[in-house]
């Protein structure tokens, strides 16, 4: 991060990227993510369905509770570690969009995904899912 700080901030990437390709790089990953997220919830499913991807099970009964377009999306991204029966604690972290440090809840991971939260909305896909599985803190994440 002392490195390359801009890199860390929404902005500059996103430019750079229109700069260079000259299309907006959210609604690029946005538009190829839709286009996936069928897909890859078909092949959670029948993961599940067939036994071998149990872990997934938590994911997809997420979507039972609310199934929208940005928990489709949540929960594509969320399973695909699971799918491929990676740990997702290095890929994949949970914060407070405005109470924790970055480079505490960043440190140990080299390229992943930081999923920001305000207030309630953590709820939605709650903290275990990130270990494949919608169980409480208890259950799944270690204290």
């Amino acid at each position: 991060m002392d490195r390359w700080p801009a890199l860390f901030s929404e902005r500059q990437p996103s430019a750079e990227f229109s700069r260079i390709v000259t299309k907006d790089l959210l609604e690029s990953f946005l538009d190829g993510l839709d286009a996936l997220v069928p897909s890859l919830l078909e092949l959670y499913k029948a993961g599940v369905s067939s036994s071998r991807r149990l872990r997934l099970r938590g994911v997809l009964q997420c979507l039972q509770k609310e199934d929208t377009n940005q928990n489709r999306r949540t929960a594509a991204l969320l399973g695909l570690p699971c799918y491929l029966s990676e740990d997702s604690t290095d890929i994949i972290r949970m914060c407070d969009a405005h109470g924790e440090n970055l480079d505490v809840i960043m440190k140990g991971m080299q390229v992943g995904l930081l999923i920001g939260h305000e207030g309630t909305l953590q709820d939605a896909f709650p903290f275990g899912s990130l270990q494949c599985g919608c169980g409480s803190r208890g259950e799944d994440h270690p204290t």
